[in-house]
């Protein structure tokens, strides 16, 4: 009876271990964005905080031959599970990997290779859109009298008004909710339809249209952005060139 006792916490041990190496398959929240932005997350290249980064570049990567699996991981924590032939987005400053749902981690750089291939599409599934009163991009909407929260749920519903909203926000954000902004800008943006987004855009007149279609292309985080579009967004893209001509 006693050497069962004494085996209890090593049991428990080994349970605590298993659990916190699994993957996280739901939808993250506070760390979709983790803080510690250099090292955790992608950049914006094309935007003014960032511009100055001369070293920045990402690219599609798969697992190099004989690495049939590879955790991918925030602080230790394994966020999710990159598998033999399953695309992602590499980023070579910060060795982090982002795949189509919108989760992003480290993966190391001696597991993967780079492959010439089209870019997927983002379909932000588990993006955490649902934000905490400390989010610094909540508290910059709330210092406009703004419910994040609620004009993120009236964009997932293809509401213009809730679209123009966030699009104002852009002129109040600085710090962290500068950061945060672009991130739930383009993963809002691709919980559109083409259709959806190019009718949209269609009804933006001067000024606002090519600041807008500005915007879309800035909040790109992808070497060739306009590749993008013309894959998976080609009647957004023709409204984006007419934007320019603003």
């Amino acid at each position: 009876m006693i050497s069962i006792l004494l085996l209890i916490p090593v049991f428990l041990f080994l349970f605590v271990i298993q659990f916190t190496n699994e993957p996280l398959d739901y939808p993250i929240k506070n760390i979709s964005i983790p803080r510690n932005y250099d090292n955790c997350i992608f950049k914006f290249p094309r935007l003014n905080f960032q511009s100055n980064d001369t070293s920045y570049h990402n690219f599609i990567a798969v697992l190099k031959n004989g690495v049939d699996s590879a955790n991918a991981t925030v602080n230790d924590q394994v966020i999710f599970v990159v598998r033999k032939g399953q695309q992602f987005l590499y980023e070579n400053y910060s060795n982090n990997a982002w795949i189509a749902d919108g989760r992003s981690a480290y993966i190391p750089p001696d597991q993967i290779k780079q492959v010439d291939t089209s870019y997927f599409k983002f379909t932000f599934s588990k993006w955490g859109f649902i934000k905490e009163k400390d989010y610094e991009l909540y508290e910059a909407a709330k210092r406009e009298n703004l419910d994040l929260n609620s004009i993120f749920k009236k964009i997932q519903a293809k509401n213009g008004k809730a679209m123009i909203q966030l699009f104002n926000l852009r002129n109040s954000v600085d710090g962290a909710s500068a950061e945060e902004f672009p991130f739930d800008f383009w993963a809002l943006i691709n919980l559109w339809t083409d259709k959806e987004l190019s009718s949209f855009v269609k009804t933006l007149k001067g000024p606002t249209k090519k600041d807008f279609c500005k915007l879309l292309i800035d909040t790109t985080p992808l070497d060739k952005p306009e590749e993008y579009f013309r894959l998976y967004y080609p009647k957004t893209l023709i409204e984006i060139h007419i934007g320019k001509s603003y």
